[in-house]
């Protein structure tokens, strides 16, 4: 329920590409454990980056980089990394459990579903708010 399905990244990493974003997805031990998205069929050309180590998962994030994530542990490192960062909410209440930083802006779902966010807004709102 905190994760936003994997038909909806797919989408947005389709329109992030046509708005220039060079993309990178994170792959760590529960998104090889569930859902692994390097096997997705991605519309568009995707790296990935696998840390080996929550010390080599700061070090990528403080690189520079935008992030769009989950309500999870690395979208609250990139947040107080001070990268600039969007942050997926469903069910948790992003007044309570969001994360802090200088760039980062929360998106809370609908009723609490992360199915109901748009892709077409939150691609609008990445492009407005991160920069390149």
């Amino acid at each position: 329920a905190k994760c936003w399905p994997g038909p909806r990244w797919l989408e947005l990493a389709a329109r992030l590409h046509a708005q220039g974003w060079r993309l990178a997805v994170l792959v760590g031990p529960v998104e090889r454990d569930r859902d692994d998205p390097r096997g997705w069929a991605w519309p568009v050309p995707v790296g990935f980056a696998e840390p080996r180590d929550a010390i080599a998962l700061a070090h990528d994030l403080a690189g520079g980089f935008a992030f769009v994530g989950n309500d999870s542990g690395p979208t609250h490192l990139a947040a107080m990394l001070g990268g600039a960062t969007v942050a997926l909410f469903g069910p948790s209440d992003v007044r309570v459990f969001g994360p802090i930083g200088p760039g980062v802006h929360l998106l809370q779902a609908p009723h609490g579903s992360l199915d109901e966010l748009d892709v077409d807004a939150l691609a609008r709102l990445v492009g407005t708010v991160l920069c390149r």
